[in-house]
């Protein structure tokens, strides 16, 4: 009776854990990263905005975003090399793939956001096959398109006055120079 016991109990945790597992890979299976590396620019310079795809399985099709529209800087398309690269990120592997990138000129001092782009995606998962000889004979595995949709988060740029430059501007200003 005890063994019983103990024996439904261990299925039912391994049920609840399997249910987890299943549930979380559903869930990271695509998103989207705005990455800046210099967020702090000076007034009239450029930052890079770089929106990267990131998901489980090959991406298949993607349905291109509007460019960002940010009030207050002039937003410049550049042309990107989508290669699709391996990655790992919190212990699990992703196709990495920088599907659009804009150069982001402040005109004005102040902070501002670039907005979130939403982007609709077709995966090819494959099906794993039921026959273990299948590829040795030379048959080609079956894939499932996924649909999948996500928004990068808003990522804010904060534009800084121009330093002086020569020292009859520092001295213009008020500044000691030694």
């Amino acid at each position: 009776m005890y063994m019983w016991r103990r024996l439904t109990l261990w299925m039912l945790a391994a049920c609840m854990v399997v249910a987890v597992k299943a549930k979380d890979r559903t869930d990271e299976d695509f998103f989207v990263r705005a990455e800046c590396r210099n967020s702090d620019v000076i007034v009239g310079d450029s930052c890079l905005v770089v929106f990267r795809l990131y998901s489980r399985y090959p991406v298949q099709r993607v349905e291109k975003a509007e460019s960002p529209k940010v009030k207050g800087c002039r937003v410049r398309s550049v042309p990107v090399r989508r290669a699709t690269q391996r990655v790992r990120l919190d212990g699990t592997v992703y196709y990495a793939v920088p599907w659009q990138a804009y150069y982001i000129v402040p005109e004005k001092v102040g902070d501002y956001k670039i907005p979130e782009c939403k982007y609709e995606v077709v995966l090819s998962r494959g099906i794993p096959s039921q026959d273990p000889f299948e590829r040795f004979w030379g048959r080609m595995e079956r894939y499932e398109a996924l649909e999948r949709s996500a928004k990068s988060g808003t990522l804010t740029v904060t534009a800084k006055k121009n330093p002086p430059r020569s020292t009859e501007e520092m001295l213009r200003s008020g500044a000691k120079v030694f």
